[in-house]
């Protein structure tokens, strides 16, 4: 079977059509893609100018203290803040001012022994007292 010429005009236009509308959307997902990419390498280019930014801003801030005399204290969170010679001496003094961690002494360890087999002894009575 063959086509005629104005069928095949017509196939081939609408052939035509197809691979225009594939071209036209592949163009329009490579434009996409592009515009994805340089987003992306936008964004890489904002977070390493703040991280820029933030380095600078300790180094200075570091820099400042160091010259007007600041000292690093770090408090018992583990933070670490830059506090005036007079605020570093104040938080000192009252560091050195708490009673410190004591061992527990040897009788207080006896007591605790002592409660804790009179717990297992008084467990193992009861386990055969309601084993009987």
């Amino acid at each position: 079977m063959s086509i005629e010429s104005d069928e095949k005009k017509q196939l081939e236009e609408q052939f035509r059509r197809e691979m225009e509308d594939q071209h036209a959307r592949r163009l329009e997902e490579l434009e996409k893609n592009r515009a994805r990419v340089r987003a992306r390498e936008e964004e890489a280019r904002r977070t390493e100018k703040q991280i820029a930014m933030s380095e600078l801003k300790e180094k200075v801030r570091d820099d400042f203290y160091k010259e007007h005399g600041y000292k690093l204290y770090v408090d018992s969170t583990g933070r670490e803040v830059w506090l005036t010679p007079e605020e570093y001496e104040i938080r000192m003094r009252r560091r050195r001012g708490r009673p410190t961690q004591l061992a527990p002494s040897i009788a207080v360890q006896r007591r605790t022994w002592i409660l804790y087999g009179t717990v297992v002894v008084l467990a193992v009575v009861l386990g055969i007292v309601l084993a009987s």
